[in-house]
């Protein structure tokens, strides 16, 4: 049997083996789909402390999952991170394995006992439903104030109140402090400390300050202030905190990291350290009843104030600037400009409002009011006292600061002084030199026939007549002359419609050209005209308050007040906000003649 041939099959074990593996992957597989699946939800930590991050995990043994399932609101944890890990092998029993887990990293938010319900899966037809997990969050406890275990600790927080007692409607600067031990901590990589919120108070945004270096006990720290403006806004006591948070430090490796003193990849271990300060209370006292001064509108603080005004010779209804300026420490945006009750005598405008702060914390600056107002009369003299009322913490008392009556011109609307006319002096004419001998007429000349005596003549018969004509004229002239002296009201009515006539034929050019100024003017000087002369009263002294108080007494009808109230608001706009356009001042023109018409039919 020695010389037999050997026959060539084409199976080596190399071939063997590539053949044999995609069929165990697959039988594999198969068993795996023929086995129970089942679902788990485990938590890292039964304790939390708050701010810490715990590992959420959701295993699924015996199938393979793809993409990470929904997860539900979760009470106590805030979903911040998630990844993905799959594993397949084979039991001790040689059965195949497959399991898939979902990791996701939460973040404690509340204290409190907490329990994550079950949760259910859907996968093909099957269910899958994991069991409930319980997990307790705590706050972490601060170590006591000088004792071993402050000295000790990598960080620290706190909170610094300015005092214990404040006013309602006060601003504090509240400061937060982190505290960072400066041997053993070689930095910083992260912090998370929530914004500071009280009950009854507004916060403005903190604002971070120079750090320094302070001594806890025999330990040096390094200090980072957080100082948090905080105004309160209600009275009684207003917890501040507690406030938790955590800080990542780096802790250097102690000579295993070769690169270590030479600040090459942020060399050292990192540590979280949760972070607790607790809380403190404050009482917020209300301001006192007793010696609140009239003027009082809500300032708080320490403030100076400075009042200006311009013109201060104007006429009736013109416009002045009254201009207030407010500057110190306080809740500048928390106050108003209070009312003044001597301005009776004053149409008043509501004040534009400018608010300018100073620093970061913007606890310091000025506010700047700026009001219109118009005098009504000319018997004004003067613009009454300002008083401008506040309550000072640091004295605990109100304080009021004055302004003095400022002296003002007041005269009638149009009443302007006639210009000074200078009459020059004419050159004196030249007079020929005269002779002292004049020279006689050697000869007579040609004799000739005389003309008509001019009193045979008819032209020089009717001049004689012209003074007769004149003086006739002048005693009828006279006549009227005495007429108007013995009835002053003709008189005035007889002017007031010259004015009128003139005025209105000098509005349509204006109104063209766009001179809003010149032309409200003329409208309110003929709108004083007409109504003094039906008032019999000084047209200087006319304002709007005489259409309601006067003329519907005197049969105005209603229709003809509320087109002069409309008239009197133009005019008064005008000054602040001059109308630029031609058709809108063209179309006052028609609304003007149809009043001027209707007080002419007033009762004189």
């Amino acid at each position: 049997m020695t010389g037999l041939p050997r026959i060539k099959t084409g199976f080596t074990p190399g071939r063997i083996q590539k053949w044999i593996r995609p069929i165990v992957i697959v039988i594999a597989l198969a068993a795996i789909s023929l086995r129970a699946t089942t679902f788990k939800v485990t938590l890292d930590k039964d304790t939390i402390q708050l701010g810490d991050i715990a590992t959420l995990s959701l295993t699924f043994d015996g199938a393979n999952i793809n993409g990470a399932p929904q997860l539900p609101n979760l009470p106590g944890l805030q979903v911040v991170s998630s990844g993905q890990s799959s594993q397949l092998g084979f039991s001790t029993g040689g059965k195949a394995t497959s399991t898939t887990t979902f990791s996701f990293g939460v973040k404690a938010t509340e204290v409190g006992e907490f329990s994550i319900p079950s949760l259910s899966l859907k996968l093909g037809n099957e269910t899958l439903t994991s069991e409930a997990v319980k997990f307790k969050i705590t706050r972490p406890t601060p170590p006591i104030p000088g004792s071993d275990a402050e000295q000790q600790s990598l960080a620290l927080l706190r909170i610094v109140l300015p005092k214990k007692e404040i006013f309602a409607g006060e601003t504090i600067v509240i400061e937060q402090q982190l505290l960072v031990r400066k041997e053993g901590v070689s930095g910083v990589d992260g912090l998370d400390v929530p914004p500071l919120q009280l009950d009854g108070c507004t916060t403005a945004k903190a604002v971070q300050g120079p750090q320094r270096q302070i001594v806890v006990g025999s330990t040096p720290f390094i200090l980072v202030p957080f100082y948090v403006p905080v105004t309160a806004m209600k009275t009684g006591p207003i917890q501040v905190g507690p406030v938790d948070g955590n800080v990542v430090v780096r802790i250097p490796s102690r000579g295993r990291d070769p690169f270590e003193g030479f600040g090459f990849f942020n060399s050292g271990v990192q540590q979280r350290i949760a972070l607790s300060a607790p809380e403190q209370t404050l009482t917020v006292l209300p301001l006192p009843e007793a010696g609140k001064p009239i003027s009082f509108s809500g300032a708080v603080g320490s403030y100076k104030m400075e009042v200006s005004a311009g013109p201060t010779n104007v006429g009736v209804g013109d416009p002045i600037t009254i201009r207030v300026q407010v500057s110190g420490r306080g809740a500048l945006d928390a106050f108003t400009l209070p009312d003044q009750a001597a301005w009776k005598e004053f149409k008043t405008y509501p004040p534009t409002v400018k608010t300018e702060t100073e620093g970061d914390l913007a606890l310091q600056g000025k506010k700047s009011f700026e009001q219109i107002v118009v005098p009504q009369n000319t018997e004004i003299k003067e613009l009454p006292p300002f008083d401008f009322a506040f309550f000072n913490p640091d004295t605990r008392r109100y304080e009021t600061l004055h302004q003095a009556a400022l002296p003002i011109v007041v005269h009638p609307t149009g009443a302007t002084p006639a210009p000074t006319i200078a009459a020059g002096r004419s050159a004196p004419e030249t007079q020929k030199p005269t002779a002292d001998i004049v020279h006689i007429k050697p000869r007579m000349g040609t004799l000739s026939h005389g003309s008509t005596p001019w009193v045979k003549q008819t032209w020089f018969i009717a001049l004689q007549s012209l003074p007769v004509f004149a003086l006739v004229g002048a005693f009828f002239w006279r006549k009227r002359i005495d007429s108007l002296e013995n009835n002053p009201r003709l008189r005035r009515k007889k002017q007031t419609e010259q004015i009128i006539a003139d005025g209105l034929e000098q509005l349509p050019p204006l109104a063209a050209a766009g001179k809003a100024g010149e032309f409200f003017a003329t409208v309110f000087r003929l709108m004083q005209e007409q109504i003094g002369e039906r008032l019999n009263v000084p047209a200087s002294g006319i304002t709007e308050a005489v259409v309601h108080d006067k003329l519907r007494a005197r049969g105005l009808g209603d229709g003809g007040a509320d087109v002069l109230h409309e008239l009197f608001q133009l005019c008064n706009q005008a000054r602040y906000a001059p109308v630029e356009s031609a058709q809108k001042l063209e179309a006052v023109i028609p609304k003007l003649k149809m009043a001027l018409r209707d007080l002419q039919e007033v009762k004189g």
